[in-house]
């Protein structure tokens, strides 16, 4: 549903707050990597995915 941002790895964005949540998608579950602040480094999501 949302945009793929590196590798496999989405990126949702939350309304409501500045922060974004990045997960991956498998075919049991979804795992949810991190929840980023809008103003962090997005580089930071490719040395936890």
């Amino acid at each position: 549903m949302y945009a793929t941002v590196y590798r496999t790895v989405k990126r949702a964005l939350l309304r409501r707050f500045p922060y974004g949540l990045f997960y991956v998608i498998t075919s049991e579950s979804v795992v949810i990597i991190a929840c980023l602040h809008g103003k962090q480094n997005p580089d930071r999501i490719k040395s936890r995915s």
